[in-house]
């Protein structure tokens, strides 16, 4: 067990020096930005804006700011990472005094604190997407109303602020705010498009920017897209459904080794005792975790279809 702790303490620390390093790269790159600034040297104020801006983008921390505000959670983003890492403290605390697991306490904190809320934020914005996109056509078929009826197209969006559901609602009322605060329509529209990052809103985006520059009829246009967006939901559910018998042979597959694990230890114990209580069975779990993990991971890409 000593030896696994030794394997476990320099991979922790050398994952340690990779952030600090990037952190501190991070850091370097701003304080010349600012000095460049200052210098008011135009040249090398892009490059090294440019080279800040791919930085920050490709960031960690960037991109789970960007995955919370995605999920539309209503708690602070600090304190969300922050309740998960009590969490994962008290857990992993409690396991280690009680039971004298200090295996499973080490697995356990860094999965609570740091894996389990990135999928609970994957969950989250999944749903929230496909919620979206289920309620999109009939919020474009309001906008085409207002449209046809004389109101401008941002009193239509204005309307789906009002009266439309979440996230229907709560997308456009970003919208709305924006270009009320002098952003130009069509960077609001790119807004909503990245925040719901989908074909269907960037459909919109591109309808939006279109007649924004050609002209034409906005209602005929929008309606042509909103006909497309419902053959595409109509094709997605026909598909889903003829993969339903593959997913739950995946699903029956990936959750038969976890089923067989508990009952050989309700019912013999003392044989499987041995996976817990040695360093070649922690060993085996470990490997036998990934391998798990790579055929899950395989299995999901062959259910998984995109349209």
């Amino acid at each position: 067990m000593k030896n696994l702790y030794f394997l476990i303490f320099p991979i922790l620390i050398i994952v340690g020096f990779i952030f600090f390093n990037f952190l501190q790269k991070k850091m370097n790159m701003k304080r010349h930005l600012k000095k460049i600034e200052e210098n008011n040297n135009l040249v090398n104020l892009n490059n090294y804006r440019d080279n800040y801006d791919e930085l920050k983008n490709n960031s960690l921390s960037y991109k789970l700011k960007k995955l919370y505000i995605r999920s539309g959670l209503k708690i602070g983003y600090k304190n969300y990472f922050f309740v998960f890492i009590v969490l994962s403290s008290l857990s992993a605390f409690f396991t280690a005094a009680l039971a004298s697991a200090y295996f499973a306490a080490a697995i356990v904190f860094p999965f609570i604190a740091f894996v389990l809320p990135v999928l609970i934020l994957k969950v989250k914005v999944r749903r929230r997407k496909n919620k979206f996109i289920s309620d999109f056509p009939r919020a474009i078929d309001a906008v085409i109303r207002a449209v046809q009826t004389g109101l401008p197209l941002f009193d239509g969006f204005s309307l789906l602020a009002v009266e439309f559901k979440e996230p229907i609602k709560g997308e456009f009322q970003q919208l709305v705010e924006s270009r009320k605060l002098g952003s130009s329509l069509q960077d609001c529209v790119n807004g909503l498009a990245d925040r719901i990052e989908c074909a269907e809103t960037r459909f919109f985006a591109a309808v939006i920017h279109i007649q924004s520059q050609s002209g034409g009829s906005i209602a005929e246009s929008l309606r042509n897209l909103s006909d497309v967006i419902r053959a595409k939901k109509r094709m997605k559910d026909k598909i889903k459904s003829l993969a339903a018998e593959a997913k739950a042979s995946a699903y029956i597959i990936g959750c038969l080794p976890f089923f067989i694990v508990a009952a050989i230890y309700f019912t013999s114990p003392k044989y499987i005792e041995l996976l817990f209580t040695t360093d070649t069975g922690n060993l085996t779990i470990i490997v036998s975790g990934i391998w798990m993990a790579v055929g899950v991971a395989i299995m999901y890409k062959m259910v998984k279809f995109e349209i």
